[in-house]
This record gives structure tokens, sequence and C-alpha cells, in this order.
């Protein structure tokens, strides 16, 4: 694909009028890079609004939407031990969560907004001592666990790990077990729906994960 082609992709022209400040910078690289500052105004689940502004620079892959962006705020303002990935990249959610949310709306500016923009913000709350809004997920197969738990309405983490074990066998086997919710009824007569939704999704990441 082309350098051009990529860009309508990426509906480009979007994210320069919503994030003004940003700018493409040469990349030596294949894929593009975005850099300078996005600037937000933000709320979400009762706490309070936040207007602020982060330098970054967002490294957008060939390949995306099935590899994700790599992030960095690059003025040192958010410390190493505050959920950062390799190479000091923020670590901006469950890759899988990522990736789902991409295959509904792919655009660039989507996952600014949707995932870049929370990240910062939950940030400047944390920075001056405040809660954040979405709580903070563990790394590596426990964070995916609880993370997988939560999309699929399990109030702890054993009832996490039951569901992820219901994901990860075959449906005409999960239907037959009891549902994790605990309701006392069969998965195929309680949240099967979702589950099986959830499973086939999750198989598709796992497959383009090991492809």
């Amino acid at each position: 694909m082309s350098e051009d082609a990529f860009l309508e992709q990426l509906a480009i022209s979007e994210v320069i009028a919503r994030f003004e400040n940003l700018r493409l910078v040469p990349s030596e690289d294949s894929g593009i890079v975005l850099r300078g500052a996005v600037d937000f105004t933000a709320s979400a689940n009762g706490c309070r609004t936040v207007t602020d502004s982060y330098e970054v620079t967002l490294r957008i892959p060939e390949a995306y939407p099935s590899e994700l962006p790599i992030v960095h705020e690059t003025q040192g303002r958010i410390p190493k031990n505050f959920h950062k990935l390799a190479k000091n990249a923020l670590c901006l959610g469950s890759p899988f969560r990522l990736w789902t949310l991409l295959k509904r709306n792919s655009s660039l500016a989507n996952f600014i907004e949707r995932v870049v923009v929370p990240y910062l913000y939950a940030y400047s709350l944390h920075e001056v001592g405040e809660a954040m809004p979405f709580g903070e997920l563990r790394h590596g197969v426990p964070g995916l666990a609880d993370d997988l738990g939560d999309m699929l309405g399990a109030s702890d983490t054993e009832t996490s790990k039951a569901y992820l074990h219901a994901l990860s066998q075959k449906k005409r086997i999960a239907n037959k077990r009891p549902c994790p919710c605990g309701s006392g009824m069969r998965l195929g007569r309680c949240h099967n729906r979702r589950v099986n939704a959830l499973r086939l999704a999750f198989r598709s990441y796992r497959g383009r994960r090991t492809a």
C-alpha cells in the first residue's frame, strides 16, 4: 500500500482537524509517525473534568489496525513505573480489548480519542493524588483474564478465571457446564450468547497473534 493510500485509510485529515498540534514527521521505518501535543478536555465515571496537554509520539505500523500503534510521552512527565511497556511505551490497556475496539472503528482519530486520551486523563488525575476513573489492570495473563472477566460482567478474580476457562473450551462442551456467573443454570441457558461471541473474537485475536 502506498503512503498516500495508508494516510487515507487512517483518515489522517480527521486526526489533524481534531488534534491540531499533531504533525506528520519523517519515519525511518515502515508506517507513519505523528508527533506533537495531544490537547484534551475529558471526564469519566464521576471524576472531575480535566483540561490538559501532553507531548507524544505515535508510531502507526503499516499493519494497522492488526498491529497497534506505539505511543510515547516525550517530555518525561509520566514516570517509568506508571503503566509502561518496553522502551517506555505507554501501556494503553489490554491488547485484546484494544483490538476489539479497532475492529469496530479503525480510524486513528478514534484510537486517540478512545485509547490515548483516557490514559492521559487518568494520569492527570493520578498525578495530583486523585483516584483514576478506570481502575488499574494487571499486566500479562492475569490482566487479560481480569479484562475478559470485566467484559463478561465478572465481579471477582475467580469468576474471571471461570469465564476464561469457558472461553477456552469448545462451545458444545462449555454450554453444558455451570455458568460462571453462579446462577446455577447451564451456560447454554444463561450467558452463552455473550461468551460465544467473545470466544469467536478471542480465537480470531489469538490466531492473528500467532500467524
